[in-house]
């Protein structure tokens, strides 16, 4: 789950900063884009206002330049907006391009973004009607990232490590008996079904807690991977400024300001606004879907634990199939996307009708447990609530009842933002808000995604922008 704290849903266009990995070649960006597959769509985890007057830019000293070497022409800029997860991993994955742009990130903040507050682990989650076969290419990409860290020596420093999950659903839910996901098959051979002995361990678990009777009908496990963003995202940014990406702490009004705050004239801009986009794009198929948690010390939790979390039934209600029009598939080589997302066919409006829709679900991290939580529509409010934290807690222990009397370290609140589907885009003439002639990736829309979509989407976003400056003849 990814939501914004109270300064997020301040910010101008707010997300990342982008590190290079260490060994990561400079033709692995473009490779990943084109192993991944054509068709695609992409989304930003933030949650954010575009700021009605820009900021003062703090530009941070950085090691790269637009400028060449001596007697070579510069190099053509590229500009990030965004300084979560999204905006990271999409600055280094530009910055380590063939071309090897020089490449700046801006954003209204770089250490609280909705990124800081995601619960940090792998499984596509609110994703809209995002086509089921792009968020297993995407996640595919970040889940073998994320492992490769997670078995590295930087596992620590970043924040990384392998967990077993466990979803389960309540004999009494809308669903009792739901498919397997579509990407169970990233997750082999460790995903399987919980048969009745290991289910009853989980009922009999729950007697533990007052009012804890509960009958489960179904349930799988499987193992995945978490990544605390208060450490991973510091580490990502040190590898982007490693690979030479500059960052500017502004918050911008326009793409126009945005491009304003390139050292040189930008030869691309890449929108990774989150939240953000819904003003600075005029994009209202994107919308905020809160999301509050607790994090609680409680180091012997080492499994995550879901209940009653159906993705096929929340994909109904929060994104309708026949919510976009014109849907169909396409491979156009400019949009990795299944829907037309052109000016001219824009996806349809999201449905910000409120509606306060609980989900449970506990994710062990390196420094603490994250404890949660909420999916409210439509609810831009920032800020932790009482009576949220009371039933979060509540329901929590009826699933671990291990996490009763556990410290609390601090409740976090934000904005998720969901959109009818993930932007991944390029409009080659600047158009929707942009700078004529500059040509703007769309890399947004990940709702509470983009951790777990955050490595696939940044390599196919930055494969547009090279594709957009070759034509351009900017390389």
């Amino acid at each position: 789950m990814a939501s914004p704290g109270p300064a997020i849903a301040r910010q101008g266009v707010c997300q990342g900063t982008v590190v290079k990995p260490q060994g990561l070649a400079s033709r692995t960006w473009p490779a990943l884009a084109a192993r991944a597959g054509r068709p695609q769509v992409a989304a930003a985890p933030h949650t954010l206002r575009p700021a009605t007057r820009p900021r003062p830019a703090q530009r941070l000293p950085q090691a790269a330049t637009a400028a060449g070497a001596a007697g070579t022409p510069p190099r053509p800029h590229v500009t990030v907006l965004g300084g979560g997860v999204i905006g990271w991993a999409t600055a280094l994955a530009v910055a380590s391009l063939p071309s090897a742009p020089a490449t700046t990130l801006v954003a209204a903040s770089l250490d609280d973004t909705t990124s800081h507050g995601a619960g940090g682990l792998w499984e596509p989650y609110k994703c809209g009607a995002t086509p089921a076969g792009l968020i297993a290419r995407w996640g595919g990409a970040t889940l073998d990232h994320l492992r490769r860290l997670a078995r590295s020596p930087d596992a620590g420093r970043a924040g990384v490590a392998e967990h077993a999950v466990f979803q389960l659903w309540s004999a009494a839910g809308p669903a009792p008996q739901p498919p397997d996901p579509a990407w169970a098959s990233l997750v082999a051979p460790t995903f399987r079904r919980l048969d009745r002995s290991e289910l009853g361990a989980w009922e009999a678990a729950a007697t533990h807690t007052p009012g804890g009777t509960v009958q489960y009908s179904s349930g799988w496990t499987f193992t995945s991977v978490t990544a605390q963003p208060g450490r991973y995202l510091p580490w990502l940014a040190a590898r982007a400024r490693a690979a030479g990406v500059e960052a500017v702490v502004a918050s911008v009004a326009s793409l126009a300001d945005l491009a304003a705050l390139s050292p040189a004239r930008p030869a691309a801009l890449v929108n990774c606004a989150g939240l953000g986009a819904r003003a600075l794009c005029g994009d209202a198929s994107l919308g905020p879907v809160r999301g509050q948690v607790a994090r609680l010390a409680a180091p012997w939790v080492k499994a995550a634990v879901f209940v009653d979390e159906d993705t096929v039934r929340e994909r109904e209600q929060h994104c309708p199939r026949d919510a976009v029009p014109g849907r169909r598939e396409t491979g156009r080589g400019r949009a990795f996307s299944c829907v037309s997302l052109s000016l001219s066919q824009p996806s349809s409006p999201l449905s910000l009708s409120p509606s306060n829709t609980h989900t449970q679900y506990v994710i062990p991290n390196t420094d603490f447990t994250v404890v949660g939580g909420t999916a409210q529509v439509g609810d831009y409010d920032t800020a932790p609530r009482a009576d949220d934290r009371a039933d979060i807690l509540t329901r929590a222990a009826r699933a671990v009842p291990g996490l009763v009397g556990a410290p609390s370290l601090g409740d976090w609140a934000g904005l998720r933002p969901v959109r009818t589907t993930m932007r991944v885009e390029l409009e080659e003439a600047g158009g929707g808000g942009g700078v004529p002639g500059i040509p703007v990736v769309h890399n947004y829309g990940h709702g509470g995604s983009g951790v777990t979509l955050h490595w696939g989407c940044a390599a196919d976003a930055a494969a547009l922008g090279e594709g957009g400056l070759r034509r351009k003849g900017g390389v």
